[in-house]
């Protein structure tokens, strides 16, 4: 008589290996979940400094239409400048009070600024140093603050007046 034998895995050979995999498994976990959370909060960085990048770009490009004259400004604080453009059009940039909003003329740029700090504007004359008075304004630095959970991003830039000599 012929023995014939069944090709296959054992029910104990089966067992040990769901062990070893599961093992490997614990072991692994927190690797990925480290790797996982630094991905989600490298994404959340760049989004963050996309829309302050955006928010920003779109200021210097309107601050630097500023009309022909400093006599064309009309708000000139650290956290809000008012001031008409080539086109007669009144542009105002400012943080809502007490919340997260870049305004535009109350329009929403970004609603990720930081409550206390998150839009700032400094005054440079034609030097780079900080301008006195108004008639010396030359050049905007801009500064946002952006916070996303706890990411938190500072972004500036420098608008110079084009039509202002």
């Amino acid at each position: 008589m012929i023995k014939k034998y069944i090709k296959g895995f054992t029910l104990t050979e089966s067992i040990m290996v769901i062990v070893i995999l599961a093992i490997l498994v614990a072991a692994s976990t927190p690797f990925i979940t480290t790797v996982l959370n630094v991905w989600v909060s490298d994404r959340t960085e760049r989004d963050i400094v996309f829309n302050a990048r955006l928010a920003l770009n779109r200021m210097v490009r309107e601050i630097r239409q500023i009309k022909n004259s400093t006599d064309y400004i009309t708000t000139w604080t650290g956290t809000e400048f008012n001031f008409t453009d080539i086109k007669n059009d009144t542009i105002d940039f400012r943080q809502s009070s007490g919340s997260h909003l870049l305004l535009r003329n109350n329009d929403e740029l970004t609603n990720m600024l930081s409550a206390s700090n998150g839009l700032n504007f400094t005054y440079l004359d034609s030097s780079g140093n900080v301008a006195v008075q108004k008639r010396d304004i030359r050049m905007v630095r801009v500064i946002l603050n952006l916070v996303s959970g706890e990411n938190t991003i500072s972004v500036e830039s420098l608008a110079r007046f084009r039509n202002i000599k």
